[in-house]
């Protein structure tokens, strides 16, 4: 008895607490707006089926709680509860796994006038690689990965170098681009150091 109105509560308290939580998921990107409205469905979904299933066990443990003089009955099976439970819960499923898959298939293919990019991460550095002039990217030495992980091959003039924070080498067209990045992981450096407290 008490845990079916302690259930309750909780409920109760969980979705009113969403709806005047002063925390809200900030905007993905203002050309993704679908991904968004995805994670607002799948939300929707499961915060519909989190009260739906609580409520149904807060009402099982009322209505079907101990009397004196009752006995519970004894039923293995029952096809059409599980026709309504298959039925629900493919619902349910589809209305979470559709919306993502269309917004998968809107992010995998790229529109036609974007560019080719290389970009290598490790820790606390960036490199990056853009296009030459023939709109393709350079050949990359792997013997002389170790020191330098993204190197250009000398012998193709027409392609871009590395970009990275150390200095960077390509054509005119992405030097802009890699004084931008050399000047944001300094940035960024900066305020990791400031952000670490020290011993």
């Amino acid at each position: 008895m008490v845990f079916a109105y302690v259930l309750i509560v909780i409920v109760i308290g969980s979705v009113l607490f969403h709806f005047v939580s002063p925390w809200t998921a900030t905007p993905l990107a203002s050309n993704w707006q679908s991904m968004d409205d995805t994670l607002t469905i799948t939300l929707a979904v499961t915060g519909l089926f989190f009260v739906v299933i609580n409520f149904f066990v807060a009402y099982t443990l009322l209505r079907y709680r101990h009397r004196e003089g009752s006995r519970a009955a004894y039923e293995p099976e029952n096809r059409k509860l599980e026709r309504w439970l298959i039925g629900i819960t493919s619902v349910g499923i589809a209305l979470l796994l559709a919306p993502g898959l269309l917004v998968y298939a809107k992010y995998v293919n790229a529109p036609g006038d974007a560019i080719v990019l290389e970009i290598l991460g490790q820790q606390w550095q960036w490199y990056y690689r853009f296009p030459g002039t023939d709109s393709k990217l350079g050949l990359t030495d792997a013997l002389r990965q170790r020191r330098q992980p993204v190197r250009a091959e000398p012998r193709r003039p027409g392609r871009a170098g590395r970009l990275s924070h150390r200095g960077h080498r390509g054509t005119p067209a992405t030097e802009q681009a890699g004084q931008g990045a050399a000047a944001l992981t300094r940035c960024a450096a900066r305020f990791l150091r400031s952000a670490v407290p020290r011993a």
